[in-house]
């Protein structure tokens, strides 16, 4: 074996031991022998570091099991986060009231929508509208919705031809996306 192999084998041993909990009580005046001698043994090569013996295949084998379990945990943090994503967005609540739109391109400047409520009296809900490449807030605005049909229009020929999301909120966290095509001519 070449002298780096062996210098690589030592520095793995010593960092096992110094990982496994060697003793580092011991008082500097205690006679170590820190000579390392190679012997053959059935199942790899092994190595005297002072007292201990250790074999390169138990050296790797640990090394190989901390690797594992790092992955481990990497991949359950994952999980994790998938889960709380999921456990979020299915936390979101439906809106109180129907929405429909057309889905065709709005060519003409005017994105009309209606709201269906069956909630006795009037109540306030938040519309915002985002551009779908940049996600950045185009419109904003509340609007009041009455028991009924409310047939409302939105003036997007001040928009730049492309694609957007418009997002209707009520007041106790429902919320719904409707995408828009905006081609004004």
């Amino acid at each position: 074996m070449n002298k780096i192999t062996k210098l690589f084998i030592i520095a793995i041993a010593a960092f096992s031991f110094v990982a496994c909990g060697g003793d580092n009580t011991q008082s500097t005046n205690d006679n170590i022998d820190s000579s390392i001698t190679e012997g053959p043994h059935r199942g790899g090569a092994m190595y005297s570091l002072g007292n201990q013996q250790v074999q390169v295949s138990q050296v790797i084998k640990i090394s190989n099991e901390r690797k594992a379990q790092e992955q481990a945990s990497a991949d359950e943090e994952t999980v994790n986060a998938i889960s709380d994503n999921l456990v979020a967005a299915q936390s979101k609540q439906a809106l109180s009231v129907k929405f429909s739109a057309d889905d065709a391109p709005v060519e003409n400047g005017m994105f009309i929508f209606s709201i269906e409520s069956e909630d006795e009296g009037s109540k306030e809900m938040t519309f915002q509208v985002f551009d779908e490449e940049e996600f950045e807030l185009a419109a904003n605005n509340v609007i009041t919705v009455n028991q009924g049909e409310n047939y409302k229009a939105l003036n997007v020929g001040g928009l730049d031809n492309g694609s957007y999301t418009f997002r209707l909120k009520d007041g106790q966290g429902g919320e719904q996306d409707h995408a828009i095509v905006v081609q004004n001519k």
